[in-house]
């Protein structure tokens, strides 16, 4: 049954060594053993005519009956010729279809563009380990197949990334792993020449669906055994090829491309002419390298060398060696190491080393970090604070340590020259990994990275520059040709390894046990795209933050917004005076329908009137004047909704701990201060560094459901009762423009008692002391905004709402390009009265 769903798969033998796959004309039985290695294909049994056993094996599920699939299901079938029609403006890229390598391949082949409906694929494989932590090793390596015909709001969730091939451990198939994918490649190919008969569901048609891979996605490791490149040693970048200058540390004993990235600078640009600050006594006169074409970089893979440079590098990339090295290439002789410090294991002092002290104010830092849900794991369980050190982190808590925490948790603790580098490469990858990015901007990136790479060769030594430092100023590039780095990256698939290791039941046979449950998946997958609306599966299940419902669309806008309280109902008497005044003063002057009232006052109440002097007198009549002229005989044909309006709300008021609204999920300062997450952190978003427009920032109080009188239904609005800090510059707020830093003084709050804001227009933020105690900075909490996992803006045209976003693209918009300081001063570490000098632990 499984199989005419098209939802089987196929098992093929495989040589112990990978050399051949029994498949296609080896696929026969009279085959036992390998053609190559002459190793016996079956596992040696004393029971005669018993089923043979395969020492090896691989499992294949077939490619083109799940593509046919798509164009069958009615949930899936209308977005897969989404990529012609989505509307792009200002140059935004939030899709692959955006990236020029997509125009390209249409222009290069306009008879496979013509038709929307044909495939375009991408193919990522990594191993992992079915067992977690073991003694003995074992890596399984799957082969998945994801779809970029979708939009950005399905197109890497796991229900259309397509597990294609099972490779058996417990090794790696290392660069045979072209071998294994042979029957892949065989229906890629059918699909490419031939193409296949497929129904239409929605436009009740046959056409002939033919497939494009456009790419793969691996890491490091991984692209080495896909394309068949050596990922390490000189040539480890594919763009620069044998024109790298990276060359061999006498005393580290590794490659260094510390010298690689001044080639990439304008011909006049001053880091060229640099003798002092990088290689000593030498000057960059090299064109910067053209990138090859397709056709070229084939031409060329015919004579290129095979070369293989495995090394194991040290915990630290600044140890003795290191220093040795650099008195080789650098003129720092005041990191040197004196004679008498070779054998004695010490070091002079780098301004980019932290003492002890520092490193353990990072780490209890760490420990008490707390950020909003959803928005990060709890890092404070990776920290050692009497070891001084982090282990454990996810390649997400990276991710948020680099992008978000590296500019806090070093402001005041390295000089200014050796911490603005950090933030520069912090704000790169803050850019680069933006779910919608711009191509002038990527075009600006692509200079500043690699500015920003010859800043960080004037600090660290050359141990530190190894090929991951070089191949940051190529992914501007790869940005602006494949569109967001979310469509290109491992996470997706990383995830989805983490979900199929989950599903591992019998030990004995990981890979057979993760197909049988991965065929189960798909099959409830399926099934569940015939199911009526109202019912939800796993695939359309809403997220953690996500509130399904249409609000009130009976009412007035300010009633629509959707919500949903966290836990019970808290019973509060009523609203004092004042509140009521205020609250309701604040829903009249925020409901769009009623902004013609508002104007009609001002006409006739405000005439020869300032600002100043308006705002207080809408504040103190608007209300009593809007009362009496809804029900005078004046106007007719008043909306009900609006009569209600005017009377005022309620005094007895529902009040909650916790609130769900527009993706974040918020709670009052007293239920939340003892959770390990920050969710009372309240912003309304003007725009910093404007006079007259700014950001608030807050901690919210309450949340008050406050009702309406006289409505032909029930009306409720909800609001945010919150502590507003102080906002004129200098006294409650510090913005550094430069590097999009916002400190705010907890002890100065807003003077003006304007407590409300309405939910709909809350967003979220977490506050953070700083690590150190810089008196500049003492008693003052920075401040970092998040954006809601619920939205991907794609486009302002859009109707509808882009759901999905992953948590690793929760950070606040993408720096915008800003000037680098790339003045030619020496970075001269700190010369220290004491001689100081640190202990080496190799």
């Amino acid at each position: 049954m499984l199989r005419r769903l098209g939802l089987g798969y196929k098992k093929y033998d495989v040589c112990v060594n990978n050399c051949i796959l029994y498949y296609g004309e080896y696929e026969s039985q009279c085959y036992l053993q390998c053609t190559v290695c002459e190793e016996p294909r079956f596992k040696q049994r004393d029971v005669h005519f018993a089923k043979p056993i395969p020492r090896k094996s691989l499992w294949y599920l077939p490619i083109i009956p799940r593509l046919q699939r798509l164009y069958m299901s009615r949930k899936t079938v209308e977005h897969m010729t989404w990529h012609l029609n989505y509307y792009n403006e200002n140059e935004k890229m939030f899709h692959p279809a955006c990236g020029e390598a997509w125009k390209h391949f249409d222009s290069t082949h306009p008879e496979f563009a013509s038709e929307p409906r044909n495939v375009r694929l991408c193919l990522c494989t990594d191993g992992f380990s079915p067992f977690g932590h073991s003694a003995s090793p074992y890596s399984c390596w799957p082969v998945f197949v994801s779809v970029y015909n979708l939009p950005p709001t399905i197109c890497m969730k796991q229900e259309y990334v397509f597990l294609s091939l099972i490779i058996q451990g417990p090794q790696s198939p290392g660069k045979n792993i072209d071998v294994m994918l042979r029957p892949l490649i065989d229906d890629l190919k059918q699909l490419w020449y031939f193409g296949i008969q497929t129904y239409d569901s929605f436009r009740h048609q046959y056409f002939l669906m033919r497939a494009a891979l456009m790419w793969t996605i691996s890491d490091l490791p991984g692209y080495g055994m896909l394309s068949g490149w050596s990922t390490h040693g000189k040539l480890t970048c594919s763009y620069c090829m044998e024109n790298s200058k990276a060359f061999w540390l006498e005393h580290g004993q590794k490659t260094s491309f510390f010298y690689c990235d001044r080639q990439f600078l304008p011909p006049n640009h001053p880091f060229r002419r640099n003798k002092n600050d990088f290689i000593k006594g030498r000057t960059e006169n090299g064109a910067m390298l053209e990138r090859l074409s397709g056709d070229e970089m084939r031409s060329r893979i015919h004579w290129l060398p095979d070369v293989l440079f495995v090394m194991d590098d040290p915990m630290t990339k600044d140890n003795i060696n290191a220093r040795l090295d650099l008195e080789l290439y650098y003129k720092r002789k005041s990191l040197h190491i004196p004679k008498t410090g070779v054998n004695s294991g010490k070091k002079p002092k780098a301004t980019y080393v932290l003492s002890r002290d520092q490193r353990k104010s990072i780490c209890q830092w760490l420990k008490q970090l707390k950020f909003p849900d959803g928005f990060a794991s709890n890092i404070s369980r990776c920290v050692n604070i009497q070891e001084v050190r982090l282990f454990g982190m996810k390649i997400h808590d990276c991710h948020i340590f680099m992008q978000s925490l590296i500019p806090i948790a070093f402001r005041d603790l390295l000089p200014k020259q050796v911490w603005e580098p950090l933030v520069d490469i912090s704000e790169f990858f803050r850019a680069l990994c933006a779910p919608m990015i711009q191509v002038n901007d990527m075009a600006i990136w692509q200079e500043m990275i690699v500015e920003i790479i010859c800043k960080l060769e004037r600090i660290f030594p050359p141990s530190f520059f190894d090929s991951m430092e070089h191949l940051a100023i190529h992914l501007p590039y790869e940005a602006r040709v494949g569109g967001p780095v979310q469509f290109r990256w491992m996470y997706p698939f990383e995830r989805l390894m983490h979900c199929l290791k989950l599903t591992v039941k019998n030990k004995q046979r990981p890979e057979a046990s993760i197909c049988e449950s991965y065929i189960m998946s798909k099959v409830t997958n399926f099934i569940s795209h015939y199911l009526d609306d109202g019912v939800y599966s796993t695939i359309d299940n809403p997220m953690r933050n996500i509130v399904v419902g249409f609000g009130d669309n009976s009412g007035l806008s300010i009633f629509k917004c959707v919500g949903k309280r966290i836990g019970s109902k808290i019973d509060r008497c009523c609203l004092t005076v004042e509140e009521r005044k205020v609250a309701s003063y604040y829903v009249l002057m925020n409901c769009e329908e009623l902004r013609g009232w508002v104007s009609l006052f001002e006409s006739e109440q405000c005439q020869n009137m300032n600002s100043q002097q308006i705002q207080v007198k809408r504040e103190r009549d608007l209300m009593p004047w809007f009362e009496q002229a809804v029900i005078s005989d004046e106007f007719i044909n008043v909306h009900e909704h609006i009569k209600g309006l005017s009377s005022g709300p309620k005094n007895y008021v529902s009040c909650y701990n916790g609130y769900i609204v527009n993706g974040f999920r918020f709670h009052t300062a007293h239920y939340g201060r003892n959770k390990r997450t920050m969710n009372y952190g309240v912003c309304v978003v003007g725009s910093i560094g404007i006079e007259s427009d700014y950001d608030f920032y807050g901690v919210l109080q309450e949340i008050i459901q406050i009702e309406y009188y006289g409505s032909i239904h029930r009306q409720a609005v909800v609001l945010f009762k919150c502590d507003w800090y102080e906002i004129p510059l200098a006294q409650g707020v510090q913005v550094d423009q430069q590097h999009r830093l916002v400190d705010i003084n907890p002890r100065r709050y807003l003077r003006s008692y304007e407590p409300f804001i309405l939910a709909s227009q809350a967003r979220q933020v977490y506050y953070t002391p700083y690590p150190s105690s810089n008196h500049e900075r003492r008693g003052w909490i920075a401040t970092l905004k998040i954006k809601a996992r619920s939205i991907i803006e794609a486009s302002e045209n859009k109707d509808d709402q882009q759901e999905g976003l992953a948590p690793y693209f929760q950070d606040d918009e993408p720096p915008i390009p800003q000037q680098i300081n790339i003045d030619d001063i020496a970075y001269e570490p700190v010369q220290y009265s004491d001689g100081r000098f640190i202990e080496i632990h190799e």
